[in-house]
């Protein structure tokens, strides 16, 4: 037996090593509440990679790594480029709702301070988007996996970096723990050569 995954949606997880310098100065930026309640805190500068360009070029890499190695991208036509980059807080007893991301082809989180049960990556798929079927209606399943499930989650850890289209609905889990929590997301376009050869369309005319 043969299974295609076709017409997939590539989560790329991959770490690195924290220096605790990377997690420090992040801690003392300033915040602002999200609207929605216990939905955490947003650091007010939403460039936070131009202060700390080590982060910056270690989400780069793996981005590269993701489009060029995972996606097949050309890379001599087209470069991906960070727009913008912001830190996440969650105090405990706090998560990040469900969302996409717009004005961003793909978007990435790199965990920093994640202390243990402070909340999983959660993936799921909204009422519109057709997996095996579509979300009204869901058989009952003797074992969920990756090709019939419509919620998956990933297990963060310190050091971790994630990426994934940015139109994907995510969260995070609540933070169980006593202690704060601290990632940063950012978004990610591409821009470059998208040009493509005309081709000719031939219509055959049958004469009947």
């Amino acid at each position: 037996m043969t299974v295609f995954p076709i017409f997939s949606t590539p989560v790329f997880v991959e770490t690195y090593e924290v220096l605790d310098e990377d997690i420090q100065g992040i801690i003392n930026e300033q915040y602002r509440e999200y609207p929605k309640r216990r939905d955490g805190e947003q650091s007010i500068d939403t460039q936070i990679f131009k202060k700390y360009p080590r982060l910056h070029d270690i989400c780069l890499a793996h981005v590269k790594e993701y489009v060029y190695n995972v996606l097949s991208v050309d890379e001599n036509r087209v470069r991906p480029k960070i727009i913008c980059s912001w830190v996440n807080k969650h105090r405990p007893d706090e998560r990040a709702n469900r969302h996409g991301h717009t004005n961003s082809m793909f978007t990435g989180c790199i965990y920093l301070q994640i202390p243990e049960n402070s909340g999983n990556l959660i993936f799921e798929a909204s009422y519109n988007h057709c997996t095996y079927g579509t979300g009204m209606i869901e058989p009952p399943f003797v074992e969920e996996h990756i090709l019939n499930s419509r919620v998956w989650q990933v297990v963060p850890e310190r050091g971790m970096v994630a990426l994934f289209p940015g139109h994907v609905d995510h969260m995070s889990g609540y933070n169980e723990s006593e202690e704060d929590r601290y990632t940063i997301g950012f978004n990610v376009m591409l821009e470059g050569d998208f040009s493509e050869p005309t081709r000719d369309l031939v219509m055959e005319i049958k004469h009947v």
